[in-house]
């Protein structure tokens, strides 16, 4: 996005996350302006961007303009706090995996003959979520893939939370690799927890697309890659990786959204 304090400054880009911080500094009036490819490149004021009216700061300097919303605000906050909640939880795989009726992670890599285990899941927008289990033992390299007939995220902000997993409505499949035929980092456990670490979560300015999860089971770390790009270099190495092995593995369709 581009951002201008008034018509008169020259535009800067920003980040999605540098524009955040820029509002939470509460150094920017609620005219300022901003454009992208979602206002057809017109220029137009930061109060319409519903999370700068979330996040400006308590003690706000220029609240004054912005008085005649401030029912508007209340009500932005309250959501925002509804969806904070919802979005830990979806944004944790937790959500999806008890939807699905999967076995929580830590307790795959208990497993027989199981050295290490970990999730990778593919969140496409208005699409179904794909889950899919790696299992690394000494020399094997096993895959469940599971996939819903629906997004679960999409239905719960309709309907809310089920009463009970979706199990009569998923696709489940199935795969093994021999280390050999794994690509870089797959090959075994220690190199793909070595990659693993460097991934950090990440995000583009990017209003629909997909996102990923990446679940490891040796301290519970969950990395979230909303939309990498070409700069995010571990995370779209480690994507690829995943769709090679699902490919190799004959699961190539959890790769089409």
């Amino acid at each position: 996005m581009e951002f201008r304090p008034t018509p008169d400054d020259d535009p800067v880009e920003l980040t999605f996350d540098e524009f955040d911080d820029l509002v939470c500094s509460g150094n920017i009036r609620p005219k300022a302006q901003y454009r992208s490819k979602w206002t057809d490149y017109e220029w137009r004021p930061v109060d319409q961007i519903p999370r700068f009216l979330r996040l400006i700061p308590p003690n706000y300097k220029y609240e004054e303009e912005l008085k005649d919303r401030r029912a508007e605000i209340a009500e932005s906050l309250l959501h925002a706090q509804r969806l904070d909640k919802f979005a830990a939880y979806y944004g944790s795989g937790e959500l999806i995996e008890s939807c699905y009726g999967l076995e929580p992670l830590q307790q795959v890599a208990l497993d027989r003959g199981v050295v290490g285990a970990a999730r990778f899941i593919i969140l496409p927008s208005f699409r179904s979520e794909r889950v899919i289990t790696f299992r690394f033992g000494a020399k094997s390299l096993s895959l469940e893939g599971v996939v819903g007939e629906a997004s679960v995220g999409r239905e719960i902000l309709q309907a809310g939370l089920p009463q009970r997993p979706y199990e009569a409505r998923l696709v489940r499949l199935q795969g093994e690799l021999e280390p050999s035929e794994a690509p870089p980092p797959m090959t075994s456990w220690g190199s793909y927890v070595e990659s693993a670490a460097d991934a950090v979560s990440c995000r583009s300015f990017i209003l629909d697309g997909v996102s990923y999860l990446q679940r490891i089971q040796v301290d519970g770390e969950v990395a979230h890659w909303s939309n990498p790009g070409r700069e995010h270099v571990e995370q779209i190495t480690l994507v690829r990786a995943y769709f090679a092995c699902l490919r190799k593995a004959g699961m190539g369709e959890l790769c089409d959204y």
